[in-house]
């Protein structure tokens, strides 16, 4: 959620895609496991708010979608 400015952010599985604008502190989404996302096109005054339910550990994250797409079965 933007507790102020606004940004988008692109959800995807690989096969289907949409873009959310966050432009309302009352609005939010959630990412389920194994969804890939960008965050993009930020305010100049945008404060992006991101909670979890664990402990944060960079190790569990993919960060090249190309092995993304391969993990998830995904042909290009």
């Amino acid at each position: 959620m933007n507790v102020a400015g606004k940004s988008k952010v692109r959800v995807t599985d690989g096969i289907d895609e949409h873009v959310d604008e966050l432009n309302r502190p009352m609005q939010g989404i959630y990412l389920p496991k194994m969804v890939w996302k960008d965050m993009y096109d930020f305010s100049p005054d945008s404060v992006l708010l991101a909670l979890a339910s664990t402990h944060y550990d960079g190790n569990e994250y993919i960060r090249d979608y190309d092995e993304y797409l391969k993990i998830m079965g995904v042909k290009k």
